[in-house]
C-alpha cells in the first residue's frame, strides 16, 4: 500500500485465518456507518480504582518542549506547559498529561450489446424470402390432329406425291425447331390424288422427309422444353435445400410474430446484465432512485440487499469464498488486509492512483490503495466528532466557548458535572475513563495516541525524548477522569449514547451517524471538532467505501456502476434521497465537494477535519471479528488494568505483543 502519511503506513495484502493467544477475552464494541445501534439501558460495572485522589494537584510545569499541553488539573486551568513526562504515577496525586516529541506524528494532508441473432430481422410475412412460388412448366403447344377429307389415314400421305410445292390454302403451321411450316392436308376441291404406298421406290423423296420429320417432331419435343424442365427443377432443388438449411439454423418453425421478450432480445443492450450490490445503512428506497438512473443510462439493473451490519464481513467472505457472493458490497476502511484477495483492483478507466489521490481526501489513498492498486471507492468520509447538548451548556454559559483542546474539556467537563446528596453523578460533564459504557472508547483513546506521537506498531516502545512510553501517558490521561473525589464519569452509568440521548451528558464523542438518534429523540445538540493537543491536528477517520468482489462474473459492469456513484452529481442525489428519511445522508468523499459539506450545520465539522485524517484498526461498532474487535480486546486489558489502580506498563507490553500477533494473522503490514 502506498504510504501517504508518514504517520500512517500502510497494510499488508495477504488473508489468513485467525489464531487466538488469549482464552479471555472481553467482547468487542463494533460499530458501523450509517445505522446506529439501538440504545439500551443498563451498564456493566468494572472495579472501583485502588488509589482514590481527594483533588488533583498541578504537577511541576515545564517549558523545555514547544507544542506540548498539560492536560492535567480538572478543577482549575492549567498552563499550557507539558509536566515532566513520566512523572505523574499513582502515587504522585497528579493529573496525567497527554505529551508531544518532536517527533511526534503529523498527518499528511494530502452498453454492451451480444451479437444479434442471424434472425434476428426474420419475419413470418417474409416467408418467402425462404422460399419460392411453385414454377409450373409451361403447356406444351398440342400438335393438331391431322384432317384427311377423303378420309385418308396418315399411311397415305406419301401419295400426295403429284406437287410437291405448298398450295397456297389453308392449312395448319406447326413450329418445328423453330421453322414455320405450312403442310397441304388436302388438293383442290373434287381433286384426289392417289398417294402410293410407304416404301414405294417412285414416292417424291420430299414428301418422305416430311412425313418422317413430322413423325420425330411428334414423339420427341423440342430441345428447349427438356432444358426449360431441367431448369426449373434445379431451382426447386436450390429453393428447397436453401429452404431446409434455414430452418435448421432457426430451430424452429416461426408461425407468429416476435414475442415481446424475443423484441427484448435483439435490444441495443443485447443481454440482459444485473448486478447484485449488498449495502448495509441504506433502505433499498433510498438507493431506488440512484440505480434506475443507471439502468436507465446503461440497460444494466442493479439488485440491492440490505444486510445486516453483525457478522458482515464474514458473510461476505464467506459467500465469496463459496462463489455465492454479490457482484459489488459495502467495506470499512480498515478491512482492506482481510479483504484484499475478495476485492477486484479498479481498472485505470475508472480511476487512476493519481487521479484517486487528487479527487478523495488522502485518508482514502492510504486506507484503498495497496501495490498501486485501487481496491475500493470511498462512499463517504467521517470519523470522531465531539457531541455537545446546547441546552447544558447554554445553562452554564459555555455554549460559545466549545472546548477546542483537551485542557479545556478537562475544566469544563468539571464544572457541568451534578452529583446527588449520595454522591452518585446525576448530570456528567463528558463520558471518559472507562471500556464498560463509553461507546466509542477505543476510537478515543487511539485518536489520543495519534496526538501524543504513539507509533500505532509500536505501543509498548513508543517514547518521548525524556524515556516515558507515550501510550502510558495517553491512557493515564484517558483514566483519570473517573479517578479522585470528583469523576465527572463513572462505570456505573448507563452508556455514554443513553446519557446523552437523555440530556445527562454534556459531551460526547462519536461518529455523524449518532446524531440521527439523538435528532429523532428530540435532542438539542450541536456537532464540533475533537480536542487536540497544541502541535498535532490529527483527527479520527472511520467510513465505508465500495468494491467488487473478484468472483463477479460482471466486473466490467460493476466497475461502471461504482465510477457513476461516485460523481458528484450522483452522490448529490444519493445524499439528497438520503435526507428524505433522516437528518443528512452520507457526507461527501470527494474533495472537490467541500465546500458544499460546509454549508451543512452538522457536516461542517467533517469538512474542517476531512484533511487531518488518520485511520488504524482500533475502530468500534465494525463487528468484523478480526483486526479491529480482537485488537480492541487486548487494548481493553490494559485500560481495565490501569482503572483498577496497578501499574499497567507490562500489561500495555503483552497486549502490543498480541495485537502484533493478530496482525500477521491476517497479513498486516504496518
Amino acid at each position: 500500500m502506498d504510504k501517504k502519511s508518514p504517520a500512517k503506513k500502510s497494510p499488508s495484502k495477504t488473508k489468513k485465518t485467525l489464531s487466538e493467544k488469549s482464552k479471555d477475552q472481553p467482547k468487542a464494541v463494533a460499530s458501523s456507518s450509517y445505522s446506529p445501534p439501538p440504545i439500551s439501558e443498563g451498564s456493566l460495572k468494572t472495579s472501583s480504582p485502588k488509589k482514590e485522589v481527594t483533588e488533583p494537584v498541578k504537577s511541576p510545569l515545564s517549558s523545555e518542549k514547544k507544542g506540548t499541553l498539560p492536560l492535567g488539573d480538572v478543577s482549575q486551568p492549567t498552563d499550557l506547559k507539558q509536566s515532566p513526562l513520566g512523572a505523574a504515577t499513582d502515587k504522585d496525586k497528579t493529573t496525567p498529561t497527554l505529551s508531544k516529541t518532536s517527533s511526534s506524528h503529523t498527518s499528511t494532508p494530502t452498453p454492451l450489446p451480444t451479437t444479434p441473432s442471424p434472425f434476428d430481422n426474420f419475419n413470418d410475412e417474409d416467408e418467402g424470402m425462404w422460399g419460392q412460388k411453385e414454377v409450373k412448366p409451361e403447356k406444351e403447344p398440342s400438335v393438331p390432329p391431322l384432317v384427311n377429307k377423303s378420309k385418308d389415314t396418315i399411311s397415305n400421305l406419301g401419295e400426295k406425291t403429284d406437287n410437291l410445292t405448298p398450295k397456297k390454302e389453308e392449312g395448319t403451321d406447326l413450329n418445328l425447331e423453330g421453322d414455320r411450316k405450312k403442310f397441304p392436308l388436302e388438293g383442290e376441291a373434287g381433286e384426289k390424288k392417289d398417294t402410293p404406298p410407304l416404301g414405294s421406290e417412285d414416292k417424291g423423296k420430299g414428301a418422305e422427309e416430311e412425313k418422317e420429320e413430322l413423325l420425330s417432331a411428334a414423339a420427341n419435343p423440342p430441345k428447349h422444353r427438356s432444358f426449360s424442365f431441367l431448369y426449373l427443377l434445379a431451382i426447386i432443388v436450390l429453393v428447397g435445400s436453401t429452404l431446409a438449411l434455414g430452418w435448421l439454423m432457426l430451430g424452429r418453425k416461426k408461425t407468429s410474430q416476435p414475442s415481446p421478450s424475443e423484441k427484448a432480445a435483439v435490444s441495443p443492450h443485447k443481454s440482459k446484465v444485473v448486478l447484485t450490490y449488498w449495502g448495509l445503512w441504506e433502505p433499498a428506497s433510498v438507493m431506488k432512485p440512484l440505480f434506475d438512473k443507471f439502468k436507465a443510462e446503461t440497460g444494466i439493473e442493479v439488485k440491492y440487499i440490505q444486510k445486516p451490519a453483525r457478522n458482515y464481513r464474514l458473510l461476505v467472505t464467506n459467500a465469496i469464498k463459496d462463489n455465492e457472493g454479490p457482484d459489488l458490497f459495502r467495506f470499512h476502511n480498515t478491512w482492506l488486509p482481510m479483504l484484499k484477495d475478495d476485492l477486484d483492483n479498479a481498472p485505470n478507466n475508472v480511476f487512476s492512483t493519481e487521479e484517486f489521490e487528487k479527487t478523495f481526501y488522502p485518508v482514502a489513498a492510504n486506507d484503498l490503495i495497496m501495490d498501486q492498486k485501487i481496491k475500493g471507492i470511498p462512499l463517504e468520509v467521517d470519523g470522531l466528532l465531539l457531541f455537545y447538548n446546547k441546552d447544558l451548556l447554554s445553562k452554564a454559559g459555555l455554549l460559545n466557548n466549545l472546548p477546542t483542546n483537551w485542557d479545556v474539556l478537562a475544566r469544563q467537563a468539571k464544572s457541568l458535572t451534578q452529583h446527588d446528596e449520595q454522591g452518585k453523578i446525576t448530570t456528567a460533564g463528558v463520558a471518559l475513563g472507562t471500556t464498560n459504557n463509553v461507546d466509542h472508547w477505543s476510537d478515543i483513546l487511539a485518536l489520543m495516541f495519534f496526538q501524543n506521537g504513539v507509533e500505532m506498531d509500536k505501543l509498548d516502545t513508543s517514547l518521548d525524548a525524556k524515556g516515558h512510553n507515550l501510550a502510558v501517558d495517553a491512557i493515564r490521561y484517558y483514566t483519570h477522569f473517573v479517578e479522585g473525589d470528583s469523576p465527572v464519569w463513572s462505570s456505573d452509568l448507563p452508556s455514554s449514547t443513553v446519557m446523552f440521548d437523555s440530556g445527562q451528558l454534556a459531551y460526547y464523542f462519536g461518529p455523524s451517524w449518532r446524531a440521527f438518534e439523538f435528532a429523532k429523540n428530540g435532542v438539542n445538540f450541536g456537532i464540533t471538532n475533537v480536542p487536540k493537543i497544541p502541535g498535532d491536528n490529527s483527527e479520527w477517520a472511520s467510513y465505508w467505501a465500495i468494491g467488487v468482489a473478484s468472483t463477479s462474473h460482471h466486473k466490467k459492469e460493476a466497475w461502471q456502476l461504482v465510477k457513476f456513484m461516485s460523481q458528484p452529481e450522483n452522490l448529490r442525489l444519493f445524499f439528497d434521497q438520503a435526507k428524505k428519511v433522516r437528518l443528512f445522508g452520507e457526507p461527501y468523499p470527494r474533495q472537490d465537494m467541500k465546500n458544499e459539506l460546509e454549508k451543512d450545520e452538522y457536516l461542517k465539522p467533517i469538512a474542517q477535519m476531512a484533511t487531518n485524517l488518520r485511520s488504524y484498526h482500533f475502530v468500534s461498532f465494525t463487528y468484523d471479528q478480526g483486526l479491529n474487535d480482537r485488537s480492541i480486546d487486548y487494548l481493553g486489558k490494559v485500560v481495565q488494568t490501569a482503572l483498577q489502580g496497578e501499574e499497567f506498563e507490562n500489561s500495555l507490553k503483552i497486549a502490543a505483543d498480541q495485537i502484533k500477533q493478530v496482525e500477521k494473522n491476517y497479513n498486516f503490514t504496518p
